[in-house]
């Protein structure tokens, strides 16, 4: 009965403390590579150029730095705000090309494609949600550079490959698929 209120603790021999070389406790500094764990890097704004909440993304790889896609939230989450943003969008940029949203009307989501002066390809989406708890809720607008966002991708594979022919894990970042050889168990149990 004791058990129910009060949680067991597991005495062992050795108690297990780092698994894939990162130890409890510790100070994630110590991990430079974690940093790149990823071929953008995201950050989170809030109150920025009207909207309440945003995600910039930028490249690590191949273009350092470089804002690759942006999404932001509007603030007014009535579906009237969307169908009225919607007519705006429409006005300015014309028609979408794609409808990605589902057909029960759930997810609404309309999809733009241009290519700018310097023949980058350039995607905007506008998507209005109210009744999926996966996605996020009202109207949000993502602007962003697919073919970049791709080279960035390409780059970070590359980049992570070469690290695992050196057998250099330590800079191989934690996403890349091939971060482990089979067979390779040294990473996979904690200690």
């Amino acid at each position: 009965m004791i058990g129910l209120f009060f949680p067991i603790s597991v005495y062992a021999v050795e108690v297990p403390h780092e698994i894939a070389g990162i130890r409890l406790g510790s100070d994630i500094t110590d991990y430079p590579h974690l940093e790149y764990s990823n071929y953008l890097k995201e950050i989170v704004v809030t109150n920025w150029g009207g909207f309440p909440r945003g995600m910039i993304s930028y490249g690590i790889c191949d273009s350092p730095g470089t804002v690759v896609k942006m999404k932001f939230k509007y603030e007014d989450t009535s579906e009237k705000f969307y169908k009225k943003i919607l007519k705006s969008y429409e006005k300015k940029f014309g028609r979408p090309g794609t409808w990605e949203g589902d057909a029960f009307g759930i997810q609404h989501i309309w999809k733009w494609s241009f290519v700018d002066k310097n023949n980058n390809r350039v995607e905007m989406i506008l998507q209005h949600n109210l009744k999926d708890p996966k996605a996020p809720m009202g109207t949000v607008v993502t602007l962003s550079l697919p073919d970049q966002i791709a080279r960035e991708k390409k780059c970070f594979e590359k980049t992570c490959t070469a690290n695992m022919e050196k057998d250099d894990y330590t800079k191989c970042k934690p996403d890349c698929p091939m971060r482990v050889k089979i067979g390779d168990s040294r990473f996979r149990l904690p200690k």
